[in-house]
C-alpha cells in the first residue's frame, strides 16, 4: 500500500513541478533490525517517482566514513556541504524534506536567507556540525531544520543533520533533548546548545556567538 495518498503524491509532482536539476537521495540502510528502514525507502520512491530529476540510491555506511550511523538519508545535488536526515521524514518534517531536495537541486540558500546572513554564513572557514532535533509532531521544528539545511548548502564547511528524536533515543539522551526543535552546534573544540526555532539571522548570531565565530 502506498504511504502518499493519491492527492499528496499529486501536490508532490506540483511542487517539484519547476525542478530543473538532478538531485540524488541516498539512503544509508542500517544493519540488522530496523523499525522504520523500508518504509523509509517505500517513501523515498515514490517521491522520486514525482520527478525525472529525483534518483534514489542504497548503500551501507561505512566505518571511518563521513557516515557512520544509520539509517540515514543523505541529499546530494549543488549544496557545498552536507544535508542529512536521520529517520523517516514525517508528519510536518515531510513539507520540510521536499523543500530540502528543492534547495539542494538548486544549491541556492537564498530560498531561505537573506543576503546579509548569507554573507555571514560564508564566512565560516572551520568544520561546523549542526544538529537539529525534531519530532514529527512538531509544527516549529521544519523552519529550525531548513535553517541549517540552508546554512550547509551556503558553505561547504557545515554539515546539517535533522535528527527524529524520537527514532534515535541515545543520540538524544546523549545531548539531553527535552524539547523541540533542539539545536546542538559543535566545531571539533566547542558546542552550543539551545531550543527553539527562530529566523536565520538570529540562529546564526547564537550559533556563533556560542562557538565564538
Amino acid at each position: 500500500m502506498a504511504l502518499l495518498d493519491e492527492n499528496t503524491l499529486k501536490q508532490v509532482k506540483e511542487f517539484f513541478g519547476d525542478l530543473n536539476e538532478d538531485v540524488k537521495i541516498v539512503f544509508y540502510e542500517k544493519e540488522g533490525e530496523c523499525m522504520y528502514c523500508n518504509e523509509i525507502k517505500q517513501l523515498l520512491e515514490e517521491v522520486a517517482s514525482a520527478s525525472e530529476h529525483i534518483n534514489v540510491e542504497y548503500t551501507k555506511p561505512v566505518k571511518g566514513g563521513k557516515i557512520e550511523e544509520a539509517p540515514v538519508i543523505s541529499i546530494e545535488g549543488k549544496a557545498k556541504g552536507m544535508t542529512l536526515y536521520y529517520g523517516i521524514p514525517s508528519g510536518h518534517e515531510f513539507s520540510a524534506f521536499l523543500h530540502l531536495v528543492k534547495m539542494v537541486a538548486s544549491g541556492d540558500p537564498k530560498l531561505v536567507l537573506d543576503d546579509a546572513t548569507l554573507k555571514l554564513v560564508e564566512k565560516i572557514d572551520k568544520p561546523l556540525r549542526i544538529r537539529v532535533f525534531v519530532t514529527p509532531q512538531c509544527p516549529y521544528c521544519p523552519n529550525a531544520a531548513l535553517v541549517a539545511y540552508s546554512f550547509a548548502v551556503a558553505n561547504p564547511n557545515i554539515r546539517a543533520e535533522t535528527i527524529e528524536a524520537i527514532e534515535f533515543p541515545e543520540m538524544s539522551n546523549q545531548y539531553r533533548v527535552q524539547a523541540v526543535p533542539k539545536i546542538v552546534a559543535s566545531t571539533e573544540d566547542n558546542s552550543v546548545e539551545f531550543e527553539g526555532a527562530m529566523p536565520p539571522d538570529l540562529m546564526f548570531k547564537k550559533i556563533a556567538d556560542g562557538l565564538g565565530f
